[in-house]
């Protein structure tokens, strides 16, 4: 009985859960038998918990498990309209109609609908906040999805995988906290955590601070006996992976605009998006998009564009996608770019309408990146000489010194900062101040750098 009481695993990125989650249950996991389950028998884990520190590493980018992006945007934007209407979100995930009861709605799954307006004017997620704002050490900032009716649902199709969302502020940081009934670790843990850790940022931003790390709580983590040699590709795919494709880093959220304020914004324009262009096959598209700009903040203006492409794929006009994937940010753009193929051959074939059919890819997409995305050797070493150099005038010219350990953290910090701008076209300490050179970096960008870390002792 040692084993009871448990600290969660820590991983920093959502490939890194998806390898340690995979990795478990093939060698720890029990195969449950199952005669009524419509996917037969399952091989699981149970009471399986894990910690996601960088909740901005939230997509992943294993060629055997990436991210569908459209469909990771379209479920979030889903939750934020609290809809359970299984056209809204059937559009992007076709597969989603073989779990309504009824053919109009999916009660279960609609986590946003259970909320956001379980009933009339009950809001779950804004009185979290106000929670938190009163009292920021409240352990009372809790949202229930699960209800008790679920437990007499015993014949539907779509009861809710999620209990329930919890959120704390410790040590000044926001930290949520998802409790889950079953999880299926190869179709749904990649977006659930994508989606709820964007819920658990925005609620950190509108409480005025940061969004310090997402925990999943999970009764069954499991996958189907069916997955099973998937499951082995998608380990085996992480031993080939290169250290560029784990940096598709998405940036902090803004705080101001509000983020709920910009997310609804967000599903009313693709409301209108999905529901009045696809029958003027999107002819407008450019002031459509014109008008989202000037509507969104730049950060959730990008979340609008991926949806646009998926509405581009879903009418054909692959090369108009494209030209939009290859306007995107790198960290929608590079998983994007993967995906154009495999999303355009699974309509053209009229195999299936949905847009989450990439997942078993063969020809991944990432060779041709790594070669359009890439940092010289030289380049990384220049710019680590260059922080050394600054290190070295720091300790030559302050009281408080740094020691080597304070010393390598900041260094290798710098470096992957400056690696993921490069690729960004961004310069990641002021991006207001862009030059040719994206690896350049001051003494003044490196001290308040050493200033953060040293307040933190």
């Amino acid at each position: 009985m040692s084993d009871i009481i448990k600290t969660p695993e820590a991983v920093e990125d959502a490939d890194g859960v998806i390898a340690k989650v995979l990795e478990s249950i093939m060698k720890q996991g029990e195969v449950v038998s199952d005669k009524k389950s419509r996917q037969g028998d399952f091989i699981e884990i149970r009471n399986l918990q894990f910690a996601l520190t960088n909740p901005h590493k939230r997509i992943t980018t294993n060629p055997k498990r990436p991210m569908d992006l459209v469909s990771a945007i379209a479920r979030f934007v889903w939750m934020i309209a609290g809809s359970d209407r299984l056209e809204d979100i059937a559009f992007y995930q076709e597969k989603v109609r073989e779990y309504s009861d009824n053919g109009l709605s999916v009660p279960g799954s609609s986590y946003g609908k259970r909320l956001f307006e379980p009933q009339p004017g009950i809001d779950q997620i804004k009185a979290c906040i106000e929670v938190l704002k009163d009292n920021p050490s409240s352990r009372r900032a809790c949202a229930a999805i699960w209800q008790p009716i679920d437990a007499t649902r015993i014949l539907s199709k779509d009861l809710p995988c999620a209990f329930g969302i919890n959120f704390e502020i410790r040590k000044e940081k926001l930290y949520s906290t998802l409790v889950m009934r079953s999880n299926n670790a190869i179709t749904l843990l990649h977006m659930n955590l994508f989606e709820f850790t964007l819920l658990g940022e925005m609620v950190a931003k509108e409480l005025g601070i940061e969004y310090g790390g997402h925990v999943q709580d999970v009764f069954s983590m499991h996958i189907f006996q069916t997955d099973k040699k998937k499951a082995v590709d998608i380990l085996n795919a992480f031993e080939k992976m290169e250290p560029y494709e784990k940096l598709y880093v998405m940036p902090k959220m803004p705080m101001d605009p509000s983020p709920f304020e910009e997310a609804r914004k967000l599903a009313l324009l693709e409301t209108t998006l999905r529901n009045h262009n696809v029958f003027h096959e999107l002819t407008n598209l450019d002031d459509h998009l014109k008008n989202a700009k000037n509507i969104l903040h730049p950060y959730w203006f990008e979340f609008y564009k991926v949806l646009a492409i998926g509405v581009l794929i879903r009418l054909s006009k692959f090369d108009e996608a494209q030209d939009l994937t290859y306007s995107l940010k790198p960290y929608f753009k590079l998983p994007m770019i993967s995906q154009l193929d495999k999303l355009k051959n699974a309509f053209l074939k009229k195999s299936n309408s949905t847009l989450d059919m990439f997942v078993d890819e063969e020809n991944s997409k990432f060779e041709k990146l790594q070669k359009i995305f890439s940092v010289s050797d030289e380049k990384k070493n220049n710019l680590e000489k260059k922080v050394t150099a600054i290190l070295n005038q720091w300790n030559n010219t302050h009281i408080k010194k740094l020691t080597k350990l304070e010393e390598e953290k900041i260094l290798n910090e710098i470096t992957e900062r400056f690696v993921i701008a490069a690729r960004s076209e961004q310069r990641p300490m002021d991006p207001s101040k862009n030059s040719e050179d994206y690896l350049e970096i001051s003494k003044k960008e490196v001290f308040d750098m050493i200033k953060d870390i040293i307040k933190t002792r």
